[in-house]
């Protein structure tokens, strides 16, 4: 009998074991091949000729069967075709294996992984249908639960993983590298998300015995999952990570947690933090100042310096100062720069603070308290003070002053040398009680307690101490509501200074302490300016006792008390700059003579300050760059004894503009520029000249007081040779070279003068870019290829294509990936968005051609993970109106991406889907419109009291009159007739939402009231950006009203 035969049979007898007659279609991994099979089939094929040239289906089947197998069972390292080979003692020619994979695979009913239009990963593809490395997994079993309960926690709130699973990379660091290829992600997503669809369809978060409950219900469950199901501790493994899954559904579905701060430990040696913070979509928060529907800024701050952005955000409902606020990002990284500094919420609006929030137990100080960090890698904060939290063994970090002492026999401390920073690193297994002097913290990794975060609550100054300690008026209370914890101030009658506050649990075990200044709960300042704007008049009240510590006069600022009229209780102190100008100050306040508050102050000057990043003033010649916006603001000043208009205008040379009014009363009033970013990059997108510049405009009282100008670079580059040289020099900037068809940067080397030098060769056309990582940005530079190359890739062979052809054939590919999700374009673009959207878009054209092919456009938003993110860059980038993208559009985009998620369980898709839609709403209200009929008569009935809204509410304000001629011309043709009087000013406003309705029910094109330009855009989002209560009521009514008629 051949070979041949043997296979036959062997493959027959294969089937009738598993009660089937042919292959089902799904992963090889699931057919569940037994240790005696795997055996006998190495030996069946070792003994076969698989390099002949009339390879049939049933060998080509087995030996991809193996494959599979093969990986599963020995896989260890590497990404090569050598180790098969070798279990079976054959050298096969690539073309060979090419034929056995592919009559192999069709044989199996299962499709091979395409990378590139052009190109099959065939190697991934039989690796895939093996499952998951087991050996591999099983020697990381404790990091590879802890990153599955990681992957399951970011699933629940980023479902689209499942489109690109290179979003876990972060979570692979200290994985092998032969875990992260593409390949085992891919399996990992899917196995993440089975286990999410099977606790969620069978409700096992609700369940106390969740396997045993699922193994009643669905007997088969373990079968899909890529690992052995006749191995002990691979059952354990999937078992523990069922419940790993119910447990992080629990923690998702039990309060849906406002925030949650998570901090890692990155560098022992420096003892530096990175710093996560992750929010609920919609969080409520408490402010006096009225905030409107405009657009606002969440950012995250260490003290009184700001980290970084999370988010735009928008009041969706308000109640007297109860504010309900919807996020566009939920999630948010940065590094720590002072770790014993408090972290703060602060959300900006028009770039003024509106609401600042505290973070419970974000500072880091070892020097009070004991560190408790878990035994992951890199280790996680756990709390600081007193802790209890059941795990195996934990890091414990002391002050050099502090000790350490065990509690029983069963216990087990273990130094870690050598001691860095002057501090000293434990691990810690059992029970321990550090001593910091005369306090005592209670630390056990035995038992778990509820470390409940401790919040102080009460009224605060507006201002901070030098270390942005928050300062109360009146002492603050714990905001915990029950009798389990109390708040000890301290010995003796020092109520006021700055201290530290302990808390307390009922047995008076000291679990956490606070550093916290206090002041008098009638304590208050005022700013007066005087004639000169180098001195001011700061006026202080309080009916307690004080003494005013002055500033330094050695840094430039001399002070004096003065006499003053408001009474006994108040103190005037006289303050003036003796150097260049000051924008704060620093002085103490003392009660009682107890110990003093350090507070720092704005300095009571007048007019305007412009100050950079470093609180330094901006020199009126110098022009800002996007990247230095970051950390600069304009501080406004009140005139004497009355309040101030001043206004902000940004403008651009074709005078397109945005304007900002303020009302100063009482004290300074700081405006933060890099809340206006979106506002720039809009106005920078109106024009082609890449020497555009943004001018922001201060004007008091209706007279232009101060004008600076904005440009998207710090500076040019300049190639003379191969040397790279600056218009305006910064060792804040660092140059790379992109291959603009592989996307990967090459670092770029200096010579002895400090300019940057370019590679003699050049393998593909390139650009000269800054890097990430460089504080400032410059402009980049196109660097054709030196020598012959070749592109693999539609796309990326479009993208080298001279000027000439360049949009024509960028525009012929997009055309082609719109009719294929798997196209490698789509790849491209998201590597490309992801690793250099820290750039103006602008840098690179293939995003303006994107822009101008609605298909290719929402097809791109829907494929990209983070949807909602990429269509807020895109429009104020280039200002995209996606109100103006056709319903049918969108429909037939979704229908395609349905159909490119088929392999993923039905309640995936579906949740995908919704989750998806839900980002795109936020953007296009026309998903929202209602299916109640309307008529024209109901319309004109509703109108006139809209009308009368936009009208009185906007009566001041500069009207865009743009277009108005023609929209009113073409309301006339299509026999809208309002029936009211308006305005001429008026048109462009009341008749664009009507426009922009016809042009989403596929009536109208965008372009077709005249020739569009780039600039008409932004008139376009101006007009609907003007009132959006007017807009979003109008055009929602249009549409039912256009969908209505077309019935």
């Amino acid at each position: 009998m051949s070979f041949s035969h043997d296979i036959s049979y062997w493959m027959r007898t294969f089937f009738t074991s598993r009660e089937l007659e042919r292959s089902t279609g799904k992963p090889l991994y699931t057919y569940r091949m037994l240790d005696s099979e795997f055996s006998q089939l190495q030996t069946l094929l070792s003994q076969s000729k698989l390099d002949k040239s009339d390879l049939d289906r049933t060998l080509s089947a087995a030996f991809c069967l193996y494959c599979a197998e093969w990986y599963r069972r020995e896989y260890r390292s590497g990404w090569t075709w050598s180790g098969i080979e070798q279990s079976l003692n054959q050298k096969l020619d690539s073309n060979i294996r090419t034929r056995l994979i592919q009559q192999g695979f069709a044989y199996w009913k299962r499709e091979i992984v395409q990378y590139t239009k052009n190109h099959h990963s065939y190697l991934g593809s039989v690796y895939r249908e093996g499952g998951l490395p087991y050996t591999l997994l099983i020697s990381e079993n404790s990091r590879f639960q802890e990153l599955f309960r990681n992957i399951l926690a970011f699933y629940s709130q980023n479902p689209q993983v499942v489109l690109d699973p290179l979003l876990l990379l972060p979570y692979l660091t200290y994985f092998p590298e032969a875990l992260k290829n593409e390949t085992t992600l891919s399996l990992i997503t899917e196995m993440a998300t089975k286990i999410a669809y099977l606790v969620e369809k069978y409700d096992l978060s609700l369940q106390t015995s969740p396997a045993h409950y699922l193994d009643i219900r669905k007997p088969d469950w373990k079968v899909d999952f890529p690992i052995p199901l006749n191995n002990e501790t691979a059952d354990k493994l999937l078992l523990s990570l069922l419940d790993t899954a119910v447990k992080v559904r629990r923690n998702h579905t039990k309060d849906n947690e406002r925030y949650t701060l998570i901090q890692t430990l990155i560098n022992t040696e420096e003892f530096k933090f990175k710093v996560e913070i992750k929010l609920a979509k919609l969080i409520t928060i408490k402010s006096q100042y009225h905030l409107t529907q405009a657009r606002c800024v969440l950012s995250l701050y260490e003290g009184n310096e700001c980290l970084t952005n999370i988010s735009s955000a928008y009041v969706i409902s308000s109640h007297n100062e109860r504010y309900d606020i919807s996020l566009r990002q939920t999630y948010a990284l940065s590094y720590r720069k002072n770790p014993k500094l408090p972290i703060f919420l602060v959300l900006e609006q028009q770039g003024v603070i509106v609401y600042k929030e505290l973070l419970a137990e974000s500072e880091i100080d070892v020097a009070e308290m004991p560190l408790v960090l878990n035994a992951d890698t890199p280790p996680k904060v756990i709390g600081l003070g007193s802790v209890h939290r059941k795990m195996d063994t934990f890091h414990v970090v002391l002050a050099e002053q502090a000790s350490i002492e065990i509690q029983d026999e069963y216990s087990e401390l273990i130094a870690v040398t050598p001691e860095e920073n002057g501090l000293k690193h434990y691990l810690l297994s059992g029970k321990a009680v550090v001593k910091y002097q005369n306090e005592k913290f209670h630390i056990s990794s035995h038992n778990e307690k509820l470390k409940k975060q401790f919040r102080l609550v009460g009224s605060m100054l507006p201002y901070f101490t030098p270390t942005g300690c928050p300062i109360y008026l009146g002492l603050p209370k714990i905001s915990q509501l029950d009798d389990e914890f109390r708040l000890d101030m301290g010995q003796g009658h020092s109520v006021y200074g700055e201290k530290y506050v302990r808390i307390l649990d009922q047995s008076d075990n000291l679990l956490f302490k606070q550093k916290i200044a206090v002041l008098p709960e009638d304590f208050r300042i005022k700013f007066s300016k005087s004639k000169s704007p180098k001195e001011g008049i700061i006026e202080f009240y309080s009916e307690k006792n004080f003494i005013i510590y002055k500033p330094n006069s050695s840094l430039g600022i001399e002070s004096e008390i003065i006499k003053n009229q408001t009474g006994y209780n108040s103190k005037h102190l006289l303050v003036r700059n003796l150097e260049s100008h000051k924008s704060k100050l620093q002085l103490g306040i003392g009660i009682n003579l107890q110990s003093k508050v350090d507070i720092i102050l704005p300095f009571p000057s007048s007019g305007v300050q412009v100050l950079d990043h470093e609180d330094q003033e901006v020199s009126i010649y110098h022009s800002l760059s996007l990247h230095e916006l970051l950390g600069s603001r304009v501080r406004l000043y009140p005139d004497i004894g009355t309040a101030t208009n001043y206004s902000i205008d940004l403008k651009n040379s074709h005078n397109n503009f945005y304007c900002f009014q303020y009302l100063v009363k009482d004290s300074p009033l700081d405006i933060n520029l890099n809340e206006f970013k979106p506002e720039i990059m809009s106005l920078f997108s109106v024009s082609k000249n890449l020497d555009e510049q943004v001018k922001l405009i201060i004007s008091q009282n209706n007279c232009v007081v101060r004008q600076i100008n904005l440009t998207l670079y710090a500076t040019d580059l300049i190639l003379q040779g191969n040397e790279i040289k600056m218009k305006n020099p910064s060792e804040k900037i660092q140059l790379e070279l992109l291959s603009l068809t592989s996307l990967e940067c090459t670092k770029l080397n200096k010579d002895i003068n400090g300019n940057f030098i370019l590679p003699n060769e050049l393998d593909s056309p390139s650009l000269i870019l800054s890097n990430a990582n460089s504080d400032l940005k410059s402009r980049a530079i196109f660097i054709p290829a030196t020598s012959k190359f070749e592109v693999e890739g539609d796309l990326q062979q479009a993208i080298v294509l001279p000027p000439s052809l360049y949009s024509k054939g960028i525009q012929e590919v997009l055309n082609r990936m719109v009719e294929d999700l798997n196209h490698s374009g789509w790849d491209y673009l998201s590597r490309l968005y992801q690793k250099f959207s820290y750039l103006p878009l602008s840098t690179f054209f293939v995003w303006k051609e994107l822009i101008k092919n609605n298909k290719a456009l929402t097809a791109f938003v829907l494929k990209y993970p983070k949807t909602e993110h990429v269509m807020e860059h895109l429009q104020y980038e280039f200002n995209v109106i996606w109100s103006l993208v056709p319903i049918n559009m969108w429909s037939e985009q979704i229908i395609r991406f349905r159909q490119s998620l088929n392999s993923l369980p039905e309640i995936i898709i579906e949740s995908l889907i919704n989750n998806k839609l839900e980002q795109i709403k936020r953007f296009s209200p026309s998903f929202r419109y209602s299916e109640k009929p309307i008529t024209r008569e109901m319309m004109k009935r509703c109108f006139s009291g809209w009308y009368q809204e936009l009208h009185n509410k906007n009566l001041e304000r500069f009207w865009i009159s743009d277009f108005g001629t023609e929209l009113a011309s073409w309301a006339r043709d299509k026999g809208i007739d309002l029936n009211i009087q308006f305005e001429y000013k008026e048109q462009a406003v009341i008749f664009f939402p009507f426009f922009a309705a016809a042009v989403t029910c596929g009536k109208e094109s965008f372009d077709s009231l005249r020739s569009m330009e780039d600039k008409d855009f932004y008139t376009f989002k101006m007009l609907m950006e003007f009132d959006i209560d007017w807009f979003n009521s109008i055009y929602l009514c249009a549409i039912q009203l256009f969908k209505d008629e077309e019935r």
